[in-house]
């Protein structure tokens, strides 16, 4: 009878370690999912913030290039405005030359009539 005992109580004994393991290999085997899932969330958190970054880094080059091209459009206006006066100046200069020239002519005109 005592052997019986001890042989039930040693079965008892042993489907609970079997059932305790069974367990153990639940919880981990949940652990695992729940490491994969955890894997696959940190890979892509980590691209979603490179991307971020990668994409705040062009916002910024972005606005630096924009403040250089209103400075060169400034500067550009500018040069627009001065080649327009220029072309202003020289026209005003031939106009000028051309006076000039007549008024020469008639200069040596009158010279040549009062020397004569």
């Amino acid at each position: 009878m005592k052997k019986t005992i001890t042989t039930i109580l040693m079965l008892c004994l042993a489907f609970g370690l079997v059932a305790q393991q069974n367990q153990n290999l639940k919880k981990t085997s949940r652990k695992n999912k729940k490491t994969d899932w955890q894997t696959e969330y940190l890979s892509m958190e980590k691209k979603y913030n490179s991307t971020r970054e990668a994409y705040q880094t062009l916002a910024i080059e972005h606005e630096k290039l924009r403040k250089k091209n209103k400075a060169l459009e400034a500067k550009y206006q500018n040069f627009d405005k001065i080649k327009a006066q220029n072309k202003k100046l020289k026209e005003e200069n031939a106009k000028l030359k051309a006076q000039l020239d007549k008024l020469k002519s008639k200069d040596k005109k009158s010279k040549k009539v009062s020397n004569s």
